[in-house]
């Protein structure tokens, strides 16, 4: 149906294009670029739009009444619309208070939660794009950067050196998560979703462990102070690590799975990251000392 299209075009691109692009042998990010500017994906959206709702006019064994829904802004689809715009604007707050509404009214619709998820994050500061657009430079010849690295710059620091508003932040994520994996047992493209939004609440748990530390001054702590503070927190965040990275890891295996023995990249990152942490896939399971000695590596970059 038309919003579902939609929705494959405006939300589900920017999780999955990375492995849409490997899987159909298509240049890697060629389509996320042009997302930079709004106008570009108006542009592209405005005439598909007319497309579909034509073509739903002419299917429609003769109900003319088949735009009267357009006009109601009370139906899912308007709705929908309406949280996408917000989105698109970086309005969340407004996006997530309609799209709560309409998950209390269409329990368990996938798009829903997706979008709602979606907004969630984006709540929390992340930007699917960005980590794309700092990969594929990677990838092009640029300065080698790990995924822990390149997640935990989008969020920035403040005047002292830490990540605002990390509570708040890990709340989010954590919501998101739970709109997207609930059981467990979600479809293939909330696995994806989930997987990178889980290496996002990786990246946040452990800078909370660190007192909330930004990347910078992560690599300027010391191996004792470091050790200090994961044993002092560990504890209080393990559980929620290991289900970040479990998701994490059911998104490497997929992503490995459809690459039918192609290479993929955020797989390889993926994987990395999950090696690197000390991350046991086996047990599901992640110690102090694993993540002590993961933290303590990344200030041996300086």
């Amino acid at each position: 149906n038309a919003l579902r299209i939609t929705w494959l075009i405006i939300i589900a691109r920017p999780l999955n294009e990375y492995r849409w692009a490997q899987y159909c042998r298509v240049p890697e990010y060629e389509y996320l670029q042009p997302r930079r500017s709004k106008m570009t994906w108006q542009r592209t959206l405005y005439p598909l739009m007319i497309f579909i709702f034509l073509g739903l006019s002419l299917s429609g064994c003769g109900d003319s009444n088949v735009f009267s829904s357009m006009s109601d802004d009370n139906t899912q689809e308007a709705r929908l619309d309406k949280s996408l715009e917000s989105i698109n604007s970086g309005d969340y707050q407004t996006a997530i208070t309609t799209l709560e509404a309409l998950n209390s009214d269409y329990p368990n619709d996938p798009d829903v939660e997706r979008y709602l998820a979606s907004a969630y994050v984006g709540q929390a500061g992340f930007d699917t794009l960005d980590l794309f657009e700092i990969l594929s430079e990677d990838d092009e010849g640029g300065e080698d950067q790990e995924m822990f690295d390149t997640i935990g710059e989008l969020f920035g620091a403040d005047e002292n050196g830490m990540i605002p508003a990390l509570d708040d932040k890990i709340a989010d994520v954590d919501n998101a998560l739970n709109l997207l994996a609930p059981t467990g047992t979600a479809d293939e493209d909330s696995i994806f979703q989930a997987g990178l939004y889980g290496a996002v609440q990786t990246v946040l748990l452990a800078v909370d462990i660190l007192d909330g530390a930004s990347m910078d001054s992560i690599k300027a702590m010391s191996d004792p102070e470091i050790s200090d503070k994961v044993t002092a927190n560990f504890d209080s965040r393990q559980s929620e690590l290991i289900k970040s990275l479990g998701l994490l890891a059911d998104t490497a295996d997929d992503l490995t799975e459809k690459a039918n023995g192609e290479s993929n990249d955020l797989a390889e990152e993926m994987d990395q990251l999950l090696s690197e942490i000390g991350y046991d896939r086996v047990n599901k399971d992640l110690t102090a000392l694993a993540l002590t000695t993961y933290l303590q590596s990344l200030n041996e970059e300086i």
